[in-house]
């Protein structure tokens, strides 16, 4: 007869850290044999989905995106994270369906995207010259700022893996930020059009959208939330 395997005690349990992308819980656990195992820790991640996308020939269609874990470009299945916004892990998988439509619209023209003016993301053509500060980013919003920037230094060295991650960012921003994914759809629209000085109008759009409203001061410095 197989001998069956106790499972731990767990004779304390504390959330050492939590945000919206994961939980760390550390347990202080007594084994089978009597030893105490202290601190234990346990990751908790969102429910997540992929897609496995087929196209009409069998293919699986991936998306090429920058990862930062491994500070690379790599190709995947679409997918995300079910976000307390969806009704049900349905609404997550529609999104990452939208790769989809990346796949089917093909690879953009070449494009050269002028990074230090999106960074600058000074005035609008027609407007004031007034320069305008902003307010602080929340821990979320920095994020994705940092990401943001991440995915315009990328456009000059692979476009297309940039307008496939303009576009699923702008898939996971559209119910929060609406100007934001507006300017990123316009950004990679004319990235896929080889519109290199309407891309950089579109990304310096985006990022000023991501900054949120403007708060007047005046002071000449620069304008910026990124590093």
């Amino acid at each position: 007869m197989e001998k069956r395997i106790a499972p731990w005690q767990v004779l304390e349990s504390r959330m050492s850290y939590e945000d919206r992308w994961l939980r760390v819980r550390s347990d202080t656990c007594r084994t089978a044999q009597g030893y105490i195992v202290e601190p234990y820790h346990v990751m908790e991640y969102l429910d997540w989905v992929n897609v496995l996308a087929l196209t009409t020939d069998e293919q699986v269609i991936t998306v090429r995106e920058y990862r930062h874990g491994v500070g690379q470009v790599l190709l995947g299945l679409p997918g995300g994270g079910v976000e307390m916004r969806d009704q049900s892990p349905l609404a997550a998988i529609q999104r990452a369906r939208q790769a989809e439509r990346v796949y089917l619209r093909g690879a953009p023209p070449p494009v050269i995207v002028d990074v230090d003016k999106v960074r600058l993301a000074g005035k609008d053509k027609g407007t004031s010259s007034s320069r305008a500060g902003v307010p602080p980013l929340d821990s979320a919003s920095r994020r994705r700022a940092d990401r943001f920037g991440r995915i315009v230094e990328l456009s000059t060295r692979d476009p297309r893996a940039a307008v496939d991650s303009l576009l699923l960012l702008r898939i996971e921003v559209l119910g929060e930020n609406a100007p934001f994914a507006a300017a990123l759809q316009d950004a990679a629209s004319a990235m896929r059009a080889g519109k290199s000085a309407d891309a950089t109008s579109a990304l310096a759009r985006a990022r000023r959208a991501l900054a949120g409203a403007p708060v007047s001061r005046d002071s000449l410095s620069r304008w910026g939330f990124l590093p």
